[in-house]
């Protein structure tokens, strides 16, 4: 079978796709599909079209309590290409990035009554700003409360709205608490120190290897290594530059990812296999802080 340059490439993204699906927890960032209540229902990667925007994780209510179809939660990673938002709440960034998030809701809503004020408030032990609205037709008990969460933790913003109907507010409400203790302490624990940096430096090296494993058979995959190890040299808006030693590590993997007689020594099919598997390995072993 014959693939272009194109193909490949995508190949490339599906690797770091598997990875995320059989170590989820090897991903900085990588949403926990199920938090307090909620399941995950979809993730969407933001960078390509909108550079600094990351990621927005979306939920709702797992139907185990009256009403679950009802709750929905949206959690949004992003840097704005700030380089490293400092964790905590008290930071110029962050405080300005509440106050526009603020801001936002009032925008967004054409019936927007804030029933809690601005204020700090402590989850699992980190400091975040949050703040409460009431928002629609608030005749009869009717209408739907807003809650909004926003810190810097990992190096970038971590903003949580949760909407519900205002009928049966106090139910709501231990399993919100629930909901945010889980999502930023899984947050927490999953960057370890490690931003999404170092998620796109590893995306990297997994394509330097990905291409090396093919370049003794290919000259378009040797023409593609060369580039991709140039371009991976340089910093660029979502990552620091990444040293030669790694460049040169991941290569080493690369080329020697068909063993002393595999079959990918001399047949292509064979080494773009054996690509696809070295990429998602080493991908996984370097967002796991291991040596590869």
């Amino acid at each position: 079978m014959e693939f272009s340059l194109h193909a490949l490439r995508r190949c490339v993204a599906c690797a770091v796709l598997l990875t995320a699906i059989a170590n989820p927890m090897a991903i900085a960032g990588q949403p926990p599909l199920a938090a307090g209540s909620f399941i995950l229902q979809s993730m969407v990667n933001n960078e390509d079209q909108h550079p600094g925007l990351g990621t927005t994780w979306s939920y709702r209510g797992d139907g185990r309590y009256h009403g679950a179809d009802r709750i929905k939660a949206t959690v949004y990673l992003y840097s704005r290409e700030n380089a490293g938002v400092p964790t905590g709440v008290d930071s110029d960034a962050v405080k300005v990035e509440f106050a526009t998030a603020l801001s936002n809701v009032r925008e967004l809503n054409d019936r927007v009554q804030r029933t809690v004020a601005p204020e700090v408030a402590e989850i699992r032990g980190y400091s975040v700003r949050y703040a409460q609205f009431l928002i629609g037709d608030t005749d009869d008990g009717g209408g739907s409360i807003s809650h909004l969460v926003l810190m810097g933790l990992g190096g970038q913003f971590v903003k949580i709205r949760i909407t519900h109907p205002r009928t049966e507010a106090e139910v709501y409400m231990g399993r919100i608490t629930d909901f945010l203790g889980d999502v930023v302490l899984a947050i927490g624990e999953k960057n370890m120190g490690v931003g999404i940096g170092r998620v796109e430096q590893c995306k990297d090296l997994a394509e330097i290897a990905f291409w090396a494993a093919q370049s003794h058979l290919d000259r378009g995959a040797k023409r593609e290594l060369e580039s991709v190890s140039k371009d991976t040299l340089k910093a660029n808006a979502r990552r620091d530059a990444i040293a030669q030693s790694e460049i040169d590590r991941a290569a080493i993997v690369g080329g020697a990812s068909h063993g002393n007689r595999g079959e990918g020594l001399t047949s292509i099919g064979a080494a773009r296999k054996d690509a696809i598997l070295t990429a998602i390995h080493l991908n996984s072993q370097c967002m796991q802080g291991e040596s590869f």
